[in-house]
């Protein structure tokens, strides 16, 4: 452990690891809006237990590194007192090891929490519904319930896509969205992530979420109904790929998700 506390730069990476300003966003204001008891805590469970994946993913990827780091600082050490006695190299050598022991049963220990959790997590998803890729009107969900803009309401869509263990997706945005919006600052966070992205100024986000639902064959979450554009892509493949949804006391319900 002394190696990482005299080492900045390392002390650093693992603060910046653990540490996602993005994600300390999200969870703040959800922590706000639970509170307040306009979302249900099971959200916010799902929102931490996410984060931690990501932190464990990250550390699984960060330890050889760091173990090999720590080795060579060892060797320097080593080589800096090469007049120390045989019996306490000895005895570091063996502090490092059970050290690097301690460390490989966190990351056992860890895994196999966390693979317990999203099981519980993905109980009761329908088959095939996470292998699709989605698209998805931003701005008109953030409108479902305020015609300016609903942070939560885009909150709530993520939890429900999380809840469904879906991750191929892209939110797609009109770019007046912004100046109406209840909370700039916790949207601009979510297009930070992403998943979120803005049209350019004085577009619409409909023929990109089109366009882009056609190129992945995927399915559109929306409740436009895309009539101007029946001609160019076709209103029978418009209405097959069309999830419509209403948020209902601060959830969100597909109505036809399961056909997917």
């Amino acid at each position: 452990m002394d190696v990482i506390k005299k080492d900045d730069k390392l002390y650093s990476l693992l603060e910046k690891i653990i540490f996602n300003e993005n994600e300390f966003k999200l969870l703040k204001t959800t922590i706000n809006e639970v509170s307040k008891g306009k979302i249900q805590p099971k959200s916010l469970r799902n929102l931490i237990i996410q984060d931690r994946i990501r932190i464990l993913e990250d550390l699984v990827e960060f330890f050889p590194f760091y173990i090999q780091y720590s080795v060579q600082q060892f060797n320097k050490s080593i080589e800096r007192n090469s007049y120390q006695t045989d019996e306490i190299l000895n005895q570091k050598i063996e502090e490092r090891e059970k050290l690097l022991q301690i460390i490989a049963e966190r990351i056992n220990l860890l895994v196999k929490t966390s693979s317990q959790e999203v099981n519980h997590v993905k109980k009761g998803v329908p088959q095939k519904v996470n292998s699709y890729y989605y698209v998805i009107d931003g701005s008109n969900v953030a409108r479902d319930t305020d015609s300016n803009g609903s942070i939560l309401n885009l909150i709530l869509l993520l939890e429900k896509l999380e809840s469904y263990r879906i991750s191929n997706y892209k939110v797609i945005c009109d770019r007046n969205l912004y100046y109406t919006i209840d909370n700039q600052k916790n949207y601009t966070s979510l297009l930070e992530n992403g998943h979120f992205v803005e049209t350019p100024g004085g577009t619409e986000a409909d023929p990109f979420i089109l366009q882009l639902a056609k190129e992945k064959n995927g399915y559109i979450i929306s409740n436009d109904l895309y009539r101007e554009f029946y001609d160019q892509f076709n209103k029978d493949w418009i209405l097959s790929k069309r999830v419509t949804f209403k948020i209902i006391e601060n959830k969100i319900y597909f109505d036809n998700l399961d056909r997917c």
